[in-house]
């Protein structure tokens, strides 16, 4: 690709670091200065001016683009002319550092980011967001291990919190969304469908003393049809609504009342 080509794509709307595809390029003209080779050639009239003009632009781009990223104390590996190169160090948004590959000086393949508050994910990451396996953990102990992609979890993953509380299912755009387990210190249990972070949908709910109800919910609560059965053995089908049996339905006592 010829200059007056490179820079004519640089000038698109669209252009982007992807036209840098080494950091052979970015070396070469990361000086503002002129390299003393280049500026006895312009002195002795080897050098094209509009060549010499479109060095000094594009010089003038690279610098901006490093600027806006914040990276800073970076040390790069290439591992290929056009593959991934590794970066130690790297600063991002709210001073949060990243080292591991990257792609056109984006996160991309398997790297670490530290966040000043203490957090830290480390897993996959594909342009600049985390998308992939990846495990991520809080300043306060949590933890969750699973899929992620648009920068969100996505897919199953398993949330650890310094609680004790354990859900394993399936997540959406950071919500827990669809199947899902989840147990409480107090050995309650929960096993069945989730919407937006709220249990929503048919579920069975298992109380540490022996409660359980197998039925509907509605943001948490039981509401719909359902059967409830209490650890003395009484019994209740029907309908609930906000936590309580409300409508139609059939209590059966343990000595067979009705």
């Amino acid at each position: 690709m010829g200059i007056a080509e490179y820079c004519s794509k640089l000038d698109s709307k669209n252009a982007d670091i992807k036209y840098l595809q080494s950091y052979n390029i970015i070396s070469s003209y990361r000086s503002s200065i002129l390299s003393s080779s280049l500026r006895q050639k312009w002195e002795e009239g080897k050098l094209d001016e509009f060549i010499l003009k479109s060095i000094i632009k594009i010089q003038s781009l690279i610098r901006m683009f490093l600027k806006k990223l914040k990276i800073r104390k970076k040390k790069l590996k290439i591992d290929n002319f056009h593959g991934l190169c590794y970066i130690s160090d790297a600063e991002y948004e709210s001073n949060s550092k990243y080292t591991g590959d990257c792609k056109h000086l984006m996160r991309h393949g398997f790297g670490v980011q530290f966040w000043e508050n203490g957090s830290i994910y480390e897993g996959i990451w594909k342009f600049d967001q985390k998308w992939g396996k990846g495990f991520f953990s809080w300043p306060d102990g949590s933890t969750l291990e699973g899929l992620w992609e648009r920068d969100k979890v996505n897919g199953f993953g398993i949330l650890i919190k310094t609680n004790h509380s354990k859900y394993c299912g399936y997540w959406k755009d950071d919500f827990k969304h669809g199947f899902g387990t989840e147990t409480w210190i107090n050995n309650a249990k929960y096993e069945g469908n989730y919407e937006k972070g709220k249990i929503n949908g048919h579920g069975k709910l298992f109380i540490e003393d022996g409660t359980s109800y197998d039925g509907n919910f509605v943001d948490g609560r039981k509401e719909g049809e359902g059967i409830c059965q209490w650890k003395c053995g009484t019994k209740y089908e029907g309908t609930w609504k906000n936590n309580q049996m409300d409508g139609y339905g059939e209590l059966k006592w343990l000595d067979g009342r009705v």
